[in-house]
């Protein structure tokens, strides 16, 4: 997963101060700087997912969080619709952990889908945290991720996106 975020990050070279890596070599080597990127999480909060699938999708995120400190990221919560929008970073990942999460009805992949074709122009990439367990009919206009938590499947969404499994 990781992989795949990093793959999206724009990043220029700049000979002003060189390559930390490269010092101890004796070779200098020009020093990566990376651009802001955005991201947009869905994390499936259907009737399916219980405690230990959202522990899993929480754990993943907060991993991506504090990862990547040039990634902006927009996180939708949803069922069969988009339940609740906000914006995560570093600063504010307690208060992301400590949030009550809407959903617990049925699933389907479309309605976060839309709302990221229609609202989230800039967005490189839309990761999707579920079981695969719900319909999808919507084509995303950028990158597409599936998480599939311990036991997930992919019957569904196979041929609409990459997929990664939660170990």
């Amino acid at each position: 997963m990781i992989r795949c975020i990093t793959n999206e990050i724009p990043f220029n070279s700049s000979w002003n101060r060189p390559s930390k890596k490269s010092i101890a070599s004796g070779v200098y080597l020009p020093y990566d700087v990376k651009e802001k990127c955005q991201l947009a999480l869905a994390i499936d909060t259907s009737g399916s997912i219980g405690r230990d699938e959202l522990k899993q999708f929480l754990g993943e995120i907060v991993n991506i969080v504090r990862s990547y400190n040039t990634v902006e990221m927009t996180v939708m919560t949803c069922d069969v619709k988009v339940q609740d929008v906000f914006k995560l970073d570093n600063g504010n990942i307690q208060k992301f952990l400590n949030m009550k999460l809407h959903g617990g009805g049925g699933t389907s992949f479309d309605d976060p889908i839309k709302y990221f074709n229609k609202n989230l122009h800039n967005y490189k990439m839309l990761i999707y945290f579920t079981d695969g367990e719900g319909s999808v009919k919507e084509k995303c206009r950028s990158k597409l991720l599936w998480i599939l938590c311990k036991g997930g499947t992919d019957r569904y969404i196979k041929g609409k996106g990459e997929i990664v499994q939660i170990r």
